[in-house]
């Protein structure tokens, strides 16, 4: 997607999906995360989220149902430790 100047509307989208397409295609196996709706389950799920990056899961792709869609948008930009650090800090600032 592209701003009406002509750049990509998320900075450094552009390269991210360039790199992901190089690390998929040189293995050919791609991992998603989907997350289940559920209020209050979104937060469990920054520790699901947590345990899988920790352990070395990297998800291609990253998609929700209504809390879980919530989520997935928020790390599908940058599925790392640190973006699951600024989730934890959203939901534990709403309880």
């Amino acid at each position: 997607m592209l701003a009406s100047g002509g750049g990509p509307v998320v900075p450094g989208l552009h390269s991210l999906l360039h790199r992901r397409a190089a690390r998929t295609s040189d293995s050919g196996v791609r991992e998603a995360v989907v997350l289940s709706g559920g209020g209050s389950l979104g937060a469990a799920q920054v520790g699901a989220l947590r345990a899988l990056l920790e352990s070395g899961v990297r998800p291609d792709l990253v998609v929700g149902c209504s809390v879980g869609a919530l989520n997935a948008a928020f790390l599908a930009i940058d599925p790392t430790s640190q973006r699951v650090d600024e989730l934890e800090r959203v939901w534990r600032q709403l309880t």
